[in-house]
C-alpha cells in the first residue's frame, strides 16, 4: 500500500475520532445588552465592554443606581458543583453589587449582594438550573465607595449553547449531503 495513502487514512481516522464542534465558547459573557446610567451617575472606569472577557485590570464602574446587563451567547452558566458564577472586582475595594440572573425563557431572579470578588451558586435558587443573562445593579454603600469596579464575570460551570455532534456523525451527514447534491445535479438538465 502506498505510504502517502496510509498517512492520509491515519489522519482521517484520528481526525474523525473526536467531536466536531461548530463554535468555540468561552466562560466569559459575550455581549453587553444594556448599561443604564441615570443622570448624576459616576462616570469613572471604562466602557461597559470592559466587563467582558478575562480579568485584565480594565474595569467598568457600576455605581448606584446604574445597571449593567450582560449576556452569554455561545454558552450558558449551569448549576454544577460549587459556585457557578464568579465576579471579579478590580482592586477589591469593598464596594457592593446586587446580582440578578435570568434564563432566556424565564423571569429575573435575585441572586444576592456581593462585595469584592465573589462567587454565586445557583443551586441555592430552586428552579434555576442555568443562566443566559446577568443584571448587575450598583448598591449604595453610604458614600464610602464610588462604585463596584467590575473587571470580569466568569461562568465557572459552563455549558456550550452551540451544538457539538460526534465527528463520525458529522462525516456521515456530510457524505449524505454530498450524495444528495450529486443526485440532484444529475436530475437537472
Amino acid at each position: 500500500m502506498n505510504t502517502r495513502l496510509l498517512r492520509i487514512a491515519f489522519v482521517l481516522v484520528v481526525g474523525l475520532s473526536g467531536p466536531a464542534c461548530f463554535g468555540v465558547s468561552t466562560p466569559w459573557p459575550d455581549t453587553v445588552v444594556a448599561f443604564l446610567q441615570p443622570d448624576g451617575s459616576s462616570d469613572t472606569g471604562g466602557p461597559p465592554s470592559a466587563g467582558l472577557g478575562a480579568p485584565d485590570g480594565v474595569f467598568v464602574s457600576i455605581d448606584t443606581p446604574e445597571q449593567l446587563i450582560l449576556a452569554f451567547t455561545d454558552n450558558r452558566v449551569f448549576d454544577g458543583p460549587g459556585d457557578d458564577l464568579w465576579l471579579y472586582e478590580a482592586g477589591n475595594c469593598g464596594a457592593s453589587l446586587d446580582v440578578f440572573g435570568r434564563r432566556c425563557d424565564g423571569p429575573c431572579t435575585f441572586l444576592g449582594t456581593i462585595t469584592n470578588s465573589d462567587g454565586i451558586d445557583i443551586a441555592d435558587y430552586p428552579g434555576l438550573n442555568y443562566l443566559d443573562f446577568i443584571r448587575l445593579v450598583g448598591v449604595d454603600d453610604s458614600g464610602q465607595f464610588e462604585g463596584y469596579d467590575l473587571d470580569a464575570v466568569e461562568a465557572l460551570n459552563s455549558l456550550d449553547a452551540v451544538g457539538c455532534i460526534p465527528a463520525p456523525g458529522a462525516a456521515v451527514l456530510g457524505l449524505i449531503g454530498a450524495g444528495l447534491v450529486g443526485r440532484l445535479r444529475r436530475r437537472i438538465p
